[in-house]
């Protein structure tokens, strides 16, 4: 059985709200703190999505923009997102070297089913394949917000943060949130030992 977990990252109306960003926050930046994340990307679109996610992440961890071409650049721990088919054929020697491999998809959707069983459908043919992790970015275009969601096939898990629409000055901080917090979680939660083949539930604070 899996575990779900979710998390609305919006304008803080209180201070429950404000608590439970800044626990995100906290969370992640322990999670990440001395990792590298790497944007890998062969093709224009991945290399769009890898500038993008570096502008969103730069005042909150290392990124570093490469070719498929890494080397010996890689360390133990550090972070790899994988913006395009090709460079999902590094993710076997990435995790050799103790990396955390991650999928990155992108989809602009009317709705959120299309997002979940695209994910679904290829961890149905690959078992996950050879990365730690899929995460899709979905923008809806209905409303404009944005969803994304993290599966991890070892860990049973899904984890989704959703960004409310809207357009203030402090959005892309609320979707690099977004990104960081699910980017923690992976690194928490990859190769860990979960008895029984379920993992635990963690403490969950956030206002729904």
């Amino acid at each position: 059985m899996a575990v779900v977990r979710s998390d609305r990252i919006g304008v803080p109306t209180g201070l429950n709200e404000r608590r439970v960003l800044d626990w995100l926050r906290s969370c992640a930046d322990d999670s990440l703190a001395g990792r590298v994340v790497w944007s890998v990307a062969s093709l224009p679109d991945g290399h769009a999505a890898g500038r993008r996610l570096r502008e969103l992440l730069h005042d909150s961890v290392e990124v570093q923009v490469a070719e498929a071409g890494l080397g010996g650049r890689v360390l133990p721990g550090d972070v790899v997102i994988l913006h395009d088919c090709f460079t999902v054929s590094l993710a076997t020697a990435l995790r050799d070297r103790g990396a955390h491999a991650i999928w990155h998809l992108r989809r602009r959707s009317a709705t959120r089913p299309p997002c979940v069983r695209e994910a679904i459908d290829f961890l149905d043919r690959a078992g996950g394949g050879a990365v730690d992790a899929v995460v899709i970015d979905e923008r809806r275009e209905i409303d404009g917000g944005e969803l994304f969601t993290a599966f991890l096939p070892a860990a049973r898990l899904l984890d989704i943060r959703e960004v409310p629409p809207g357009g203030d000055a402090a959005r892309a901080e609320r979707v690099a949130l977004a990104w960081t917090s699910l980017l923690g979680d992976i690194v928490e939660e990859d190769r860990a030992d979960h008895v029984g083949g379920t993992i635990q539930v963690r403490p969950v604070v956030a206002a729904r």
